[in-house]
């Protein structure tokens, strides 16, 4: 299990990246829609929630991306307009990026099921 610090650390870097720019959604179909379903208009109507994100948020990982075994993925669920949705990110190392890296936010959609959140109400 990861622990708490790990998490708000991930976090520090993962939003450092968003406030300064430094961010990118993948552009699939089900994240589009996900992102209209929840009435966000545009991806970037997404980035003040991911800012939100706290380690009582946190669902899983880090865990070895699908695509890319060597960089690790992150989940959380944050609440929209009373709809859960599931978010899955990376933080992706950029020395090129003034602040050691990028944001990549592989999904932002509604939740198939509840996710699990095993940090929250103060979990290690």
């Amino acid at each position: 299990m990861t622990i708490r610090q790990d998490i708000a650390d991930f976090l520090l870097d993962f939003k450092s990246a968003l406030r300064g720019g430094l961010y990118s959604f993948v552009e699939r179909q089900r994240n589009i829609q996900g992102l209209i379903d929840l009435g966000l208009t545009e991806p970037g109507d997404a980035v003040p929630l991911l800012l939100s994100l706290t380690p009582d948020d946190y669902c899983s990982g880090p865990e070895p991306d699908s695509d890319r075994p060597d960089e690790e993925v992150w989940v959380f669920g944050v609440e929209v307009e009373g709809t859960e949705a599931y978010v899955k990110v990376k933080r992706i190392d950029d020395p090129r990026s003034g602040i050691g890296c990028r944001a990549l936010i592989l999904s932002f959609h509604p939740a198939e099921h509840p996710l699990d959140y095993p940090l929250k109400g103060g979990g290690s």
